[in-house]
């Protein structure tokens, strides 16, 4: 194993490039899950390693045993394995036998309009009377406090935001409804320590824009956008925090920036937002000092999770594994700590799952891509692939959990307003009311391998 920050450096940017040149090989949209796939890594793992060399030291936080730096290149030469595993699921749908003659077809079920219209309204009022039953002050505890909501409550609690983007998923994006989204947006966020309740949200809406999009050229206003997400991101959870204890704008927003910025990458700073890669790490010293692996266990709690808890006391939390894994000295489940995507496949396989189990999910979000390449984008599946591909940061984060949680609880109205087309397909009024939209400006989904079957501007 390479304990050296220097060789681990060369190691992740030679797999980057390679990975992004086989990425514009695959890909010619940017709506193909290999960007979400690249800049996950890029941010857990590329950055944290010139973080490293830059003078800044492994994870300690309040571990009585701190990560070691042969950790952090340990799961280093890890992640970059399981990119190349992702890598090589991207060229084998690319060339495998999935490849198809991308064309506009014509599909059985359409989304009803006057059904997505009813699912944002309702969303939005949901999520409003629920946070004027519970009161703005359970919402926002966090989730381990004895007074706070559960977690189901908590996350309906937070739909509000998505009624609007099940608007813009429609209608695009006149400027009433961007005033109108942007207001909701900033609401929810005052009432919640959770700060994805926003940037989900606002990561889908910038992929329904590239979807709508009808220009062959590159758009310039993806980078810009993407830097703004990120900034908006870093300060907001110390900027809520202060907001929410009562503190002026100015004094919010200038200890959001010292936070997150002056202090950036420090321990008294925002370094927790930048020591994911340590996680996985630390997570694989775990595994081995626990010395069995869990066979594809770790997700078993997803089956019980539909039953509440007030029903079943014992019933098992989300991150079961991680309890087991906790030692006294480096107890990352006690204190909310995530095993990301590579952690848990350690966790489950060993080496082996750390290629085999990104591999699996580069092939289903790759192959999603394929077939859905020339559908409208009024179709179930894409409003769904969309949602998956919006909430990827969480599920290489977080873990494999969250490829089901996220899109079916978090941001279940865009996943359940899909999903109730196929258990209940609209009728010929609602079918006739989707292609009349369609007609007025909505076409295909610019899911295409290669640029020449995209529409011209």
């Amino acid at each position: 194993m390479i304990h050296s920050l220097q060789g681990a450096m060369v190691i992740d940017l030679c797999t980057l490039v390679l990975c992004s040149l086989i990425a514009l090989r695959c890909a010619s949209s940017f709506l193909h899950p290999a960007l979400m796939m690249l800049g996950c890594h890029t941010y857990i793992v590329t950055l944290r390693l010139f973080q490293l060399l830059r003078g800044a030291t492994p994870m300690w936080y309040t571990f009585w045993w701190p990560v070691a730096l042969e950790e952090v290149t340990r799961a280093a030469i890890a992640s970059d394995v399981a990119l190349l595993a992702m890598s090589s699921a991207w060229i084998l749908v690319r060339f495998g036998g999935m490849r198809r003659v991308v064309r506009p077809r014509k599909l059985r079920t359409l989304l009803s309009v006057p059904r997505v219209r009813t699912f944002a309204l309702l969303t939005t009022l949901m999520s409003a009377v629920l946070i004027l039953i519970l009161g703005p002050g359970r919402l926002q505890l966090p989730p381990t406090t004895a007074n706070s909501t559960s977690g189901y409550v908590s996350a309906v609690s937070g739909w509000g935001p998505w009624g609007c983007c099940l608007l813009h998923y429609l209608y695009g994006f006149p400027f009433p409804l961007i005033c109108f989204t942007l207001i909701t947006l900033v609401v929810w966020m005052l009432l919640s320590h959770y700060r994805g309740i926003v940037i989900i949200p606002l990561v889908f809406l910038l992929f329904t824009w590239l979807a709508r999009r009808k220009s062959r050229r590159l758009p310039l206003a993806l980078i810009p956008a993407a830097v703004i997400l990120w900034l908006i991101w870093l300060p907001m959870k110390p900027i809520i925090y202060s907001l929410q204890k009562g503190k002026s704008a100015s004094e919010a927003v200038s200890e959001g920036i010292h936070f997150a910025f002056e202090n950036f990458g420090k321990e008294n700073g925002s370094a927790i937002d930048f020591q994911f890669l340590d996680m996985i790490g630390s997570t694989m010293t775990l595994v081995d000092i626990h010395g069995t692996h869990y066979w594809g266990s770790t997700i078993a709690p997803l089956f019980v999770a539909p039953v509440p808890r007030a029903l079943w006391r014992e019933k098992p939390y989300p991150n079961q594994y991680q309890l087991e894994l906790d030692i006294p000295i480096r107890n990352m489940a006690a204190l909310k700590m995530t095993a990301g995507l590579v952690g848990e496949s350690y966790a489950d396989f060993g080496y082996f799952g750390v290629i085999f189990v990104p591999f699996l999910v580069s092939i289903a979000f790759s192959s999603a891509y394929s077939r859905l390449a020339g559908t409208s984008l009024l179709s179930p599946g894409s409003l769904l692939y969309l949602i998956c591909l919006s909430t990827f940061m969480q599920l290489y984060r977080d873990g494999l959990i969250s490829a089901v949680t996220f899109p079916l609880v978090n941001c279940g109205p865009i996943a359940w307003t899909a999903i109730s087309h196929w258990i209940w397909p609209p009728g010929p009024n609602g079918k006739q009311m989707s292609q009349d939209v369609r007609s007025a400006g909505v076409e295909y989904l610019p899911l295409r391998w290669t640029s020449r079957s995209l529409p011209s501007a």
